[in-house]
């Protein structure tokens, strides 16, 4: 939420979704091109035990993601 907070967009979006044992989280800024995103955000993200994480950049504004597993 940090990342996506500091694009200095207007509002933010947070989704949630569970299946199987595990937890999407998905931030949108909607703040149109973004600053470059920080090289720590997404080994930062796995180290805080993220199966697997993201980011994408649309005209839209920036999207980060992150997958969790609920059994660990």
């Amino acid at each position: 939420m940090e990342t996506v907070v500091a694009d200095g967009g207007r509002h933010i979006s947070l989704h949630l979704a569970e299946q199987d044992g595990q937890v999407l989280v998905l931030a949108f800024s909607h703040q149109p091109e973004p600053p470059e995103l920080d090289s720590t955000v997404l080994p930062c993200l796995q180290k805080l035990g993220a199966v697997s994480c993201g980011e994408e950049t649309t005209k839209e504004g920036r999207q980060v993601w992150a997958l969790l597993d609920l059994s660990s």
